[in-house]
């Protein structure tokens, strides 16, 4: 793009802000890569801060995204979801997205993660779904919603240990209502207000009724 902040000198920049999350193993979780594994420690993730500063682009949000993972008796790695767009500047965007469709498998019982996705959100709110290669420009006030997989999970979702489903519900890695209806654990309480708990004889009771 020009960058309007110096004169609308013209820019190139390739940018690595986000990443999917790991497949689970027999004996451990995925790892929250927050990048690419592929880059075998050679492929640094940019700041945000930075990228930034140099150009004029705006990221909005960061964060890994709840029951995005394969469950299991060893969960997958959360996956990212990122916001980012234009600020005055129109900006073009190429970029590629896997698993779209063929999304990280779960073995052993274990489940898939959910789909990846790209998302162009206009200044106006109307959303346009992208292909898995895109190249778009964004106006100011246009959004890209990007969305990496999580890694997929091993074993039965049922047989993961009451008290680390609590600990992924405490993290943000599983909602409540997962943690229930996927795990069969049972967290009462509200995670707004710091109250949440594990209700061991409910849970007990859960699945032993599955």
């Amino acid at each position: 793009g020009k960058d309007y902040r110096k004169e609308d000198a013209p820019y190139v920049n390739q940018i690595f802000i986000m990443g999917g999350g790991g497949s689970a193993t027999p004996t451990h979780d995925g790892m929250n890569y927050v990048l690419i594994p592929p880059g075998l420690g050679l492929l640094y993730r940019d700041s945000v801060e930075v990228d930034e500063q140099r150009t004029p682009f705006l990221v909005n949000s960061m964060r890994l995204l709840p029951d995005s993972a394969g469950a299991g008796r060893q969960r997958g790695g959360a996956a990212t979801e990122v916001i980012y767009g234009a600020r005055q500047s129109t900006v073009t965007v190429v970029d590629i997205c896997n698993g779209i469709q063929n999304v990280p498998r779960g073995v052993r019982g274990g489940h898939d993660a959910k789909p990846a996705s790209n998302v162009v959100i206009r200044a106006d709110g109307t959303e346009e779904f992208l292909n898995n290669f895109f190249l778009v420009e964004l106006e100011a006030g246009d959004r890209i919603r990007a969305t990496d997989n999580g890694g997929g999970g091993y074993g039965q979702p049922t047989e993961r240990d009451s008290q680390r489903v609590f600990e992924d519900v405490l993290e943000g890695y599983v909602t409540v209502e997962a943690a229930r209806a996927v795990y069969g654990v049972v967290v009462t309480g509200d995670p707004g207000n710091d109250t949440l708990a594990l209700d061991e004889e409910a849970t007990t009771t859960l699945r032993g009724a599955n």
